[in-house]
């Protein structure tokens, strides 16, 4: 016998089988819903259970709201299991539950106190930064748009710098081209194409996975074997898009700038050599700095709204589409809006 099994008569509740962290890993949610189908009264039997451990103990307690049944048969030794892991103060449960909303937005100050306070554990050293998990997230989250980013940076360079050739050419400015296009591209075009592309596709994974381990109750088994939600699994997120976007808004930069610099060398009597050699002395490097900013910016914004509206989705199919609709709009907005307001508050910055 090495699984879970319950028989449910009338009176009794009969458990058996390897009660441990392995056994219930794979069954945890059909092992509640069996158990809530048990009656109130019900005299427990689990003389027959071979090992019980203190996660097995755990979910047990937690549908005994905390006390023993009156009718327990069992021996001394998983008595004593359930004693102490009963007397062990437990992991609050709220903390992997969505808030109580009555809008989009009611739960929002919760979640970001939740996160900040696991950030601010893990930068004091009083939990392990999440190495694994950040670098799985980066994987997921930003190396697997390079070629999608590429592609889209490459047609919007070739895009304005057509405008912007045949703009100067017309007022005899086509010595200009390279100084327009580096600084639309440094300033606004590579980190809004980056940001934006990351809002929709990342956006949408995020609280996608985190609200279907909502719906599957994976965030209630990782509380189960007391593992912090917050610092394996909502947090990397975050810090994956704050250190990925800035280099993928690098990326994004090249690409636009190969396409706007070709589509410019067919149409003005410049080389594509000689644009691209003029390009440092014509750039100033706080433009390029203040790009990455945004990127930061971005990045943290797109992480913190993806997942809150991931984890705050209901254990329903109907909750998780709109939540997933939701953190896309709203990660969108939050770029276009924050960029608009970002250019507004440095106007005056690498433009002297």
């Amino acid at each position: 016998m090495s699984k879970v099994q319950i028989e449910i008569n009338q009176q009794s509740v009969k458990l058996s089988g390897l009660w441990h962290a392995e056994t219930l890993r794979e069954t945890l949610s059909a092992t509640r819903r069996q158990l809530e189908l048990a009656p109130r009264d019900a005299h427990w039997d689990l003389s027959a259970v071979s090992q019980l451990d203190r996660v097995s103990a755990n979910v047990l307690l937690t549908h005994w709201q905390g006390q023993l049944p009156d009718q327990l048969t069992i021996s001394d030794r998983h008595l004593d299991i359930l004693k102490e892991t009963r007397a062990v103060e437990p992991p609050e449960r709220s903390s992997t539950q969505p808030p109580a909303l009555e809008s989009t937005w009611n739960g929002l100050p919760e979640f970001l106190g939740h996160f900040t306070h696991t950030l601010g554990a893990v930068l004091f050293g009083r939990i392990r930064f999440p190495k694994t998990e950040v670098v799985r997230e980066l994987d997921h989250l930003v190396v697997s748009a390079l070629t999608v980013v590429a592609l889209i940076s490459t047609l919007a360079g070739i895009a304005v710098g057509y405008l912007f050739s045949q703009l100067l050419l017309k007022y005899g400015g086509s010595g200009y081209v390279i100084d327009a296009l580096g600084l639309a591209t440094a300033r606004d075009l590579a980190p809004l194409a980056a940001a934006l592309l990351l809002a929709g596709r990342s956006g949408s994974a995020i609280a996608t996975e985190l609200g279907t381990m909502r719906i599957t109750q994976e965030l209630d088994a990782l509380q189960t074997m007391s593992i912090d939600v917050w610092s394996r699994v909502v947090l990397p997120k975050t810090i994956a898009l704050t250190l990925g976007l800035p280099a993928l808004t690098l990326w994004s930069a090249i690409f636009t700038m190969l396409g706007g610099v070709w589509i410019c060398s067919l149409e003005l009597p410049l080389t594509f050599t000689q644009m691209i050699g003029s390009l440092p002395g014509k750039l100033p490097l706080t433009n390029l700095f203040l790009g990455l900013g945004k990127a930061i910016v971005f990045g943290i914004g797109i992480g913190v709204l993806a997942s809150y509206f991931g984890y705050t989705c209901q254990p329903n199919t109907q909750s998780m589409a709109r939540k997933t609709t939701n953190s896309v709009v709203v990660c969108i907005a939050f770029v276009l809006l924050g960029n608009a307001y970002l250019d507004i508050i440095s106007r005056t910055v690498g433009l002297k």
